[in-house]
């Protein structure tokens, strides 16, 4: 599921958002489907 986090964000056009993006989308990922 990883995988497919890092390419939405890396379909993504802004920079900022590729970089950032994938951990913080990540992150969120892991937010909604942990309870954290």
């Amino acid at each position: 599921m990883k995988a497919f986090i890092e390419n939405f964000f890396s379909q993504l056009r802004p920079p900022i958002y590729r970089r950032a993006g994938t951990s913080m989308g990540f992150l969120l990922y892991l937010h909604q489907h942990s309870g954290y």
